[in-house]
């Protein structure tokens, strides 16, 4: 999704794209038509700031499908959060969702049944920041999945020493990991584990928010920062920044060096700066 330099007016000012077409983008999206033909559960593990929320957004855009009470979405996005987290949760988002008619539970997940059948295609769950789901509620997915439903479940694994726990808090070793983990994903169709931002996907997002490819210095700039933490949106959120300089080039290596340090220090606890 890069912008060509041809394409930009002279006069025009740069903007940064909510959305690239990055190689994490198509990596999951191959996993997710896999998904599609077999069925079962995915598993999407990863740090923040890599664009797992805007890549499962963007696959919730995704059209419907004809039914007898007007066009359904094939796809849902539903955030799990600290309060909503558990099996009652699931049922529920599941049900506003998809548009669903019934409340109690065995009675939605005949209709999600029904749902899943009546369509021209498959259906999809999107579940983000997965880690504070119940492992009640994982059970709970599972069983959806083996009624048709294909379901992706997206969280974190981040800083050293966290692992991803389901609904816990506690701090596991490696091998007590290894061991859950086993359990977990031992009916998914795959697991997509990410790191830090490839390269290439840092390019298509700065050479879209109008850095030249050939300006070597922002670019190291950038290519630094995407490597510090929080990848791609805190190299977005840098760019942005930059771009409230009505003045001139705002991508000046100098200037986005300065902005960078400044961002470092507003985010160090008080009394580390």
């Amino acid at each position: 999704m890069q912008l060509l330099e041809e394409d930009r007016k002279p006069d025009s000012r740069p903007t940064v794209p909510a959305f690239v077409e990055t190689s994490v983008y198509r990596r999951i999206t191959a996993k997710v038509a896999l998904l599609g033909k077999l069925g079962g559960l995915g598993y999407i593990i990863g740090p923040t700031g890599l664009g797992k929320t805007t890549i499962l957004r963007q696959l919730a855009r995704r059209g419907g499908f004809e039914h007898p009470d007007g066009l359904r979405p094939s796809t849902a996005y539903w955030r799990c959060s600290g309060s909503e987290r558990d099996k009652k949760a699931i049922v529920g988002g599941v049900r506003d969702a998809f548009g669903l008619r019934e409340y109690v539970p065995r009675h939605v997940f005949r209709e999600l049944r029904e749902y899943c059948a009546g369509g021209s295609g498959a259906v999809f769950l999107l579940v983000d920041e997965a880690q504070h789901l119940t492992r009640g509620a994982i059970s709970l997915l599972r069983t959806m999945s083996d009624d048709g439903l294909r379901v992706v479940l997206c969280g974190n694994r981040s800083t050293l020493g966290e692992r991803f726990t389901w609904g816990t808090n506690d701090f596991r070793s490696e091998a007590a990991w290894d061991d859950e983990w086993a359990q977990i994903s031992s009916r998914s169709v795959f697991t997509v584990e990410l790191d830090k931002p490839a390269r290439e996907d840092v390019l298509a997002l700065v050479t879209g928010a109008g850095v030249p490819a050939s300006d070597r210095a922002a670019l190291s700039v950038l290519w630094k920062v995407s490597q510090s933490g929080e990848g791609l949106r805190r190299v977005a959120t840098l760019l942005r920044t930059a771009l409230e300089d009505p003045d001139g080039y705002p991508y000046r290596a100098e200037h986005l060096m300065e902005l960078w340090d400044e961002q470092q220090r507003q985010s160090r606890p008080r009394g580390l700066a």
